[in-house]
Formats: C-alpha cells, sequence, structure tokens
C-alpha cells in the first residue's frame, strides 16, 4: 500500500465516493482511516479493470460499488458487536467479488477471513485483491459449501458467517448454520419481500441448531429502505447429517 501521506493525496483527488462512504459510516456508529479510505479506493478502481475482462459483478460505477457493494457490506456490522474482537473469524458464503467480506475485513484487519466461492476466475480477482491490499490471514476455498460445512477444519469453527444473494433462505440456513460456532452469529443479506413464512424457517433454523430468525432493517441515506439483515444466534450444535450432500439443500429444502 501507499504511505498514509501519498493515501490522503489520492483520496483528496478522488474524494466524493470516500465521502460518501465515510458518511454512512457515520450513520452506521462508525468510521475508518486515511489507509482504510485508500484500499476502498483501490479495490474499487481495481474491481472496475478486472470487471471489464471478467464479468466480476453487475454492479459496474465507481459511485455504485461504494454504496451497493461497500457500505451495503458493512450495514450488517452493528447487528454483530456481540461477537466482533480483535481476531475475530469471519466465513463468507459465495463471495463473488469479496462482497460482504472483503469490506468488512478492510474495517476490522486482525479478524481472520474465509471467503468460499466456486468461481475459479473470481478466485483469481480475490486473491489478486487480498494480496495488494496487504490483507493478512485471509482463505480462499473454491469447493461445494456442503462439503466444507462436513469438514471438522471449518465447521462450527467461525464467529461470524455471511451471505449475500447466495440462495433462498431456507437453503442458506442449511449451507450456513453449521460452520457458526455456538454462540455465534450467520447474517443474511436480505430485501423484505424476499422473507416470508417465517415459522417454517424459524423451524428449519431450529433443526440446524440455531435460534428463531431477527429481521433488522437497515436504515442509510445512500441504500434502498427495503433492505433487511436476518441474524440467527448458533444456540446448539448442528446434527452430522446437516449440511446434507451435495446440490440436496438447493433441490430438497428442509
Amino acid at each position: 500500500m501507499t504511505t498514509n501521506s501519498r493515501s490522503r493525496l489520492h483520496i483528496s483527488m478522488k474524494n466524493n465516493n470516500s465521502k460518501i462512504l465515510e458518511e454512512g459510516l457515520l450513520e452506521l456508529n462508525l468510521s475508518m482511516t486515511d489507509q482504510q479510505a485508500a484500499q476502498f479506493q483501490y479495490f474499487a478502481e481495481e474491481l472496475i479493470n478486472w470487471n471489464s475482462k471478467f464479468n466480476l459483478t453487475a454492479i459496474n460505477t465507481m459511485k455504485d460499488i461504494y454504496t451497493l457493494h461497500f457500505l451495503d457490506s458493512i450495514s450488517a456490522i452493528p447487528f454483530s458487536n456481540t461477537i466482533i474482537s480483535p481476531n475475530f473469524s469471519i466465513c463468507d458464503i459465495g463471495t463473488g467479488a469479496g462482497f460482504p467480506g472483503i469490506p468488512i475485513k478492510i474495517l476490522y484487519p486482525e479478524s481472520k477471513l474465509t471467503l468460499i466461492e466456486s468461481s475459479k476466475k473470481k478466485c483469481t480477482f480475490l486473491q489478486h485483491i487480498t494480496t495488494k491490499l496487504q490483507l493478512t490471514n485471509v482463505e480462499i476455498i473454491s469447493e461445494r459449501i456442503e462439503e466444507i460445512g462436513q469438514n471438522e477444519l471449518y465447521r462450527e469453527s467461525f464467529d461470524l458467517v455471511t451471505a449475500r444473494a447466495v440462495s433462498k433462505i431456507s437453503t442458506l440456513l442449511e449451507y450456513g448454520i453449521p460452520l457458526v460456532k455456538l454462540n455465534g452469529i450467520l447474517l443474511d443479506y436480505s430485501k423484505e419481500d424476499l422473507i416470508s413464512n417465517h415459522e417454517n424457517l424459524n423451524q428449519i433454523s431450529h433443526l440446524l441448531g440455531g435460534s428463531s430468525l431477527h429481521i433488522h432493517k437497515i436504515n442509510s441515506s445512500f441504500l434502498d429502505n427495503d433492505k433487511v439483515v436476518v441474524k440467527i444466534q448458533k444456540l446448539n450444535s448442528t446434527e452430522n447429517r446437516y449440511p446434507r450432500k451435495n446440490g440436496i439443500p438447493s433441490k430438497r429444502p428442509l
């Protein structure tokens, strides 16, 4: 990374989007350093450069990257305060181009981040960008989520598991809850109209060892007003039979 003085110069030349992010963070009672602002700027520039060749994301303007990727990724942090510590562990399921995992990692550099992504080209970008941003304690995995959930190295080992636009929530519960350690949290970034039949979803969560669903509305001047975060706490160990074999959670949700 550049030095702090060069970072400040870089930001002053392209400061509109950084200011939007800073204001959005303030609404969430969060903040960023000049170094972190420079990291976000570099991340956005590299995402645009790579996206022109590899089609990593449909969001491809600088302003939208700052709001719909960066700020949206960070918007769930206030609902995970109970598990955030200097070296807490995060697993981001179906991270794509690194969302929400990398923006959270930038704000909490001492955290341990595991990114799960099936696309090889996206994993190549993830390796590139995490190296260039000098992010440490990052693991990138390109395997089936069902297999990772049955792997003793990862099963019930994360303080925080995140997912954004991965699958229907009934399927996501089976993907995510087995990875969460006891008293840890699963966060699903969603929209109000996608969350229905709460009673059935609560039953699925309880079956997998999770709490009932807690649905939190995101209040941000820069994001759509239908944004919600679904929060589930891990209360009991997940039975060994979950997650089921590859493809079954999506084809035959619980």
